[in-house]
């Protein structure tokens, strides 16, 4: 009988240290992941990346050396050690729960002027040293009281504070989302000019051809971008990422241009102010993101009020 328990186990200390084994599984349903939404002009990209996000996932392994990932079509090969394997499926798992998650973010934006912005900051609580904000830009974590405080100052301080848009997003998981609060301006950027062959109407025949000069129109989008990802991480804390972008359009420059007919034709050059603020951030529950920066042409500065909720399934 001692002889029979010693073989076994010896026999399963082998099994545990036995080299690499190969692995299938069937991840299209990852793969077929939810389509991104970025800003207009922006190509989206659909799905997400399982090999880097498995090699995140289990990162004591040497990927390249001792153990290697290939995908196709939506099926893994995963050659690595048992106890890598084990490690790979929670992986796996994580990602499925948390692909049915859905995350509602709310918003608020706020213009608010330059002159009342440190004293808003201040009686929210918000610390310069402290959060970070350098004299034109701030990213802060807020509490629920505070953001409500903070809402509460912009109207008390100034007339000219007042809440601007407050839209609500509904994303799953790590879904790329954005808002974009803009006009737009048209402009003469260029000529062009071509050949054209006309025909009388008379006498039904073609006549000289005769070089058309046409405009090229240019567009200006003039505004606010908020372009973000919601993650749920395993601790239950949500982490707000991306960037917040800010154009301005402060004027059209006409310049004059030769045209190949020997004519003079102005064109417009626009001149603006544009910023980008990124963030990545992990809030708690209830948390707000404070993002402030992007002075407008008219000396105020844009504010959001960024606050993540994940959706139970009464909810969605």
């Amino acid at each position: 009988m001692k002889s029979f328990v010693a073989i076994f186990f010896l026999a399963a200390v082998a099994l545990a240290h036995e080299g690499p084994c190969i692995e299938l599984y069937d991840v299209s349903d990852l793969v077929a992941a939810a389509q991104d939404f970025p800003p207009a002009g922006e190509d989206a990209k659909e799905g997400i990346d399982i090999v880097e996000a498995l090699k995140a996932g289990v990162p004591d392994v040497k990927w390249g050396e001792e153990a290697e990932i290939r995908s196709n079509a939506g099926l893994l090969e995963v050659r690595a050690p048992r106890e890598a394997q084990e490690r790979v499926r929670v992986v796996l798992e994580s990602l499925r729960a948390n692909r049915a998650t859905m995350i509602q973010v709310e918003a608020k934006l706020v213009e608010i002027d330059l002159e009342d912005r440190a004293s808003v900051l201040k009686h929210a609580g918000v610390s310069v040293s402290k959060e970070g904000v350098d004299g034109a830009h701030c990213r802060a974590a807020l509490t629920p009281l505070q953001a409500q405080i903070l809402l509460a100052r912009v109207g008390h301080e100034s007339k000219g504070n007042w809440l601007l848009s407050a839209p609500r997003l509904t994303v799953f998981h790590a879904q790329r989302a954005s808002i974009t609060i803009a006009s737009q301006t048209a402009y003469i950027q260029d000529y062009e000019t071509h050949v054209e062959v006309r025909r009388d109407a008379v006498l039904q025949s073609a006549v000289a051809p005769c070089s058309v000069t046409d405009p090229v129109i240019g567009v200006f989008t003039d505004g606010l971008v908020l372009d973000l990802r919601a993650i749920r991480s395993a601790d239950g804390r949500m982490r707000l990422a991306g960037m917040a972008k800010t154009s301005s359009l402060l004027g059209l420059e006409s310049l004059p241009i030769p045209l190949p007919d020997g004519n003079t034709a102005t064109i417009e050059m626009p001149h603006a102010a544009m910023e980008e603020l990124t963030f990545n951030v992990d809030l708690a529950d209830g948390e707000t993101l404070l993002l402030l920066g992007g002075v407008r042409r008219d000396g105020r500065a844009a504010m959001w009020l960024v606050t993540p909720t994940m959706l139970d399934e009464k909810q969605r």
